[in-house]
């Protein structure tokens, strides 16, 4: 007799399992160093580096992959993350040293640019989960996802 799980069976969740503990991981080193950079005492200086917003849109996604794929043991957890080292830490950053920061300084439009970019994310968000559920939420939220044919879609 085979001691293994039966063929077809539990591979697939077992698969399932193995990628989301990858995900997650991924996820967890993303919030490290996004950690790292924002001890610093200049971080503000350094929050819109390339390299640092490249990192933040890797975790945004890792997370949105997480939110998905195990959405009742990680989905909670994976947006709070994405909403607090995504976008949350960055504005707290910006707002706590604004004395800092110059009118109409490249910083201020790059921090412009983060607040209406996470705006459009989380629109984005919400009308691809409304699909992605299969929702109706006319009476709910100000703006839905319009799945009327005359209207389109």
């Amino acid at each position: 007799m085979s001691q293994g799980p039966p063929t077809g069976e539990s591979s697939e969740p077992e698969a399932k399992v193995l990628h989301t503990k990858r995900l997650y991981r991924a996820v967890v080193e993303a919030v490290h160093r996004l950690d790292l950079i924002l001890c610093n005492k200049t971080a503000y200086q350094e929050v819109f580096k390339p390299e640092n917003i490249s990192l933040r849109n890797k975790l945004r996604e890792l997370c949105v992959k997480l939110m998905f794929l195990h959405p009742v043991d990680y989905g909670r957890k994976a947006e709070e993350l994405l909403w607090r080292k995504v976008y949350y830490e960055v504005i707290q950053l910006i707002k706590t040293n604004k004395k800092h920061i110059h009118s109409r300084s490249t910083l201020e439009c790059a921090y412009r640019t983060h607040l209406v970019a996470g705006i459009g994310f989380y629109q984005h968000l919400l009308l691809y989960i409304q699909s992605h559920y299969q929702l109706e939420l006319q009476c709910c939220i100000d703006w839905t996802h319009v799945t009327d044919p005359l209207i389109g879609q």
